[in-house]
């Protein structure tokens, strides 16, 4: 897991992330990414570019989850976006690090805020008919 002592090197460790392992994300989450991390409020690019991980960590990588677990951390500590109510920020880093392989155990997964979910565009089935102008 990475960390972070200040918003500063948090805002650098994203950066170094979109530089040197964005191909890592999946073409499909990469629009989503690019606009959280451009937030002009600090707070809310942590917050919501570690709770973006959190939500697609399915789809992501250990990049993006070391990445996810110190930005949810450092915002944690900072009891930033409700992140230290039931213990939600904790619960995500806890789970992170145990995907990362750097502890055994953790607390039951806490749920995804859904406006961080990427999903793929609906199928059209190959015989639909051209929807009308």
């Amino acid at each position: 897991m990475q960390t972070f002592d200040t918003i500063g090197e948090a805002r650098e460790g994203i950066m170094e992330f979109r530089a040197e392992h964005f191909g890592g994300v999946p073409e499909i989450a990469r629009k989503q990414f690019k606009e959280l991390a451009a937030s002009p409020s600090p707070v809310d690019q942590i917050v919501r570019l570690g709770e973006f991980v959190w939500a697609n960590r399915d789809i992501l990588d250990a990049e993006a989850w070391s990445l996810g677990a110190g930005l949810i951390s450092f915002a944690t500590i900072n009891a930033w976006h409700g992140l230290l109510e039931n213990d939600r920020g904790n619960a995500i880093v806890a789970n992170l690090r145990k995907m990362l392989g750097e502890i055994t155990r953790a607390p039951a997964e806490p749920e995804a805020q859904a406006q961080y979910v990427v999903t793929p565009p609906a199928a059209t089935p190959l015989d639909a008919e051209p929807a009308a102008e």
